[in-house]
């Protein structure tokens, strides 16, 4: 007895189906492979890597103090396909954080409001920004901050916790100078003035 084998033909719908559940598989693992490299260091600090100074005058001495803040390395600000492709990757890894260690999503909302920053003070100085686009990134700042706060709270390890409040107190008043900075460069004074209130409640 002989056989016949037909051939299965299979619609272009089905192939662009499964590359794209293909592709997906594949950027979840990256996701994942990067989550597991980022979460070796504690507090994510090795990712801030670009120190910022400012200066400011000492209210007790009267002179001048210069303040260092370390910001997370920025590769691309926003805008094009590889930006998107890091949005998601962050939403990725909010999504593992939070199956994981209190400890670790509180530090990665720190981180990510970071980045925030270091997008808005390099796209500040880059002199081609839209206002209403370093003003987003302010706010996403301070939503990642907030987070990161109420993380803390369902932390059992008081110490961790406090450890990570007291970064935040340190991050806030950086992120206080840089909008009143960025709200003189913009006009937009009163609107970062709000920004800096929402900060304040934290």
């Amino acid at each position: 007895m002989s056989f016949k084998y037909s051939q299965i033909k299979i619609s272009w719908h089905l192939t662009l189906v499964i590359i794209v559940f293909g592709l997906v598989i594949l950027g979840v693992s990256l996701a994942q492979a990067s989550w597991a490299t980022l979460n070796k260091d504690i507090n994510m600090d090795r990712f801030r890597i670009n120190p910022v100074e400012f200066e400011i005058e000492n209210s007790v001495t009267g002179g001048r103090e210069i303040i260092k803040y370390n910001l997370p390395q920025i590769s691309k600000v926003s805008g094009g396909f590889l930006y998107e492709v890091k949005k998601w990757r962050d939403n990725v890894w909010i999504n593992i954080s939070s199956r994981g260690d209190k400890r670790e999503r509180a530090n990665l909302y720190m981180l990510l409001a970071d980045k925030k920053i270091a997008e808005m003070l390099v796209m500040s100085q880059s002199g081609n920004f839209k206002n209403e686009d370093l003003y987003e990134f302010g706010e996403m700042a301070v939503n990642f901050l907030e987070k990161a706060v109420e993380t803390t709270t369902e932390m059992d390890n008081v110490i961790e916790a406090s450890k990570i409040r007291h970064k935040v107190e340190g991050a806030k008043f950086f992120y206080e100078q840089l909008f009143r900075s960025v709200g003189e460069l913009t006009g937009e004074i009163d609107k970062y003035g709000q920004l800096n209130q929402k900060l304040s409640n934290i």
